[in-house]
């Protein structure tokens, strides 16, 4: 009787993937490794631009980046790495990698207490798993 009421759900699922194709089936969907950049952009050039900034606070090395799914639960995360100066000194590029990225319909990627827009799985596979985010905008006329 117990074998036979935990087969119920199994025949269930089994089921709706049969039927249902195109959606990503998380017993057969191997985790995915997803990796970002991202920028915190100053107006100006600066000496160092990864210095701590008052109006980022939460942007440095080891904030916690957070991956959200539809439900806009928590799947994933990881941590900044320590910042490097982009070339023209007006930003920081940090850069991050999420191990085993669970099967989601879209994603969307927080970096500190800034959530950034979401994705759809299908746009992030077509973009190589790879997020490109900033904050701020330099000045040209810098």
């Amino acid at each position: 009787m117990t074998v036979g009421l935990l087969m119920v759900p199994a025949l269930a699922a089994a089921t709706f993937w049969l039927i249902h194709p195109s959606v990503p089936n998380p017993l057969k969907t191997p985790p995915t490794t997803m990796s970002g950049d991202f920028t915190l952009w100053a107006a100006t050039p600066k000496a160092d631009p990864c210095a701590a900034r008052a109006d980022a606070p939460d942007i440095h090395a080891g904030a916690p980046v957070d991956v959200h799914d539809e439900s806009g639960g928590i799947i994933a995360g990881a941590v900044l790495s320590t910042g490097t100066a982009e070339e023209t000194h007006r930003g920081c590029v940090y850069h991050f990698t999420v191990a085993k990225l669970p099967v989601a319909q879209t994603y969307a990627v927080q970096v500190g207490t800034r959530v950034g827009p979401t994705v759809t799985r299908a746009a992030l596979a077509a973009d190589g798993w790879r997020v490109t985010l900033n904050i701020g905008l330099p000045d040209p006329a810098a």
